[in-house]
């Protein structure tokens, strides 16, 4: 049986044009530590770094696209923002 590998949508990094940044200094960057991207393979899975947009239905075909999804780490979400206490 050739089972294919499963596809596995990575969430990338932004970064918006600053003149203190010399990798995005007037444009909009996205991009992916490659850990991440060595781990999927390592687990067996082929990696597909995700894209930003407001696009639902582009996002709707992203995520039926892909078999698993790696949430990559990045600032704390305010629990004010799901409801939570803050300690």
């Amino acid at each position: 049986m050739n089972r294919l590998r499963p596809i596995i949508g990575i969430t990338p990094g932004y970064a918006g044009p600053s003149p203190n940044r010399e990798f995005s200094r007037t444009s909009h960057v996205h991009y992916c530590d490659e850990h991440y991207i060595r781990s999927v393979v390592g687990a067996g899975g082929v990696p597909v770094i995700l894209t930003h947009t407001d696009d639902h239905a582009a996002i709707r075909q992203m995520v039926e696209a892909i078999d698993g999804l790696l949430l990559t780490g990045g600032e704390d979400v305010n629990p004010l923002r799901y409801a939570a206490e803050i300690f």
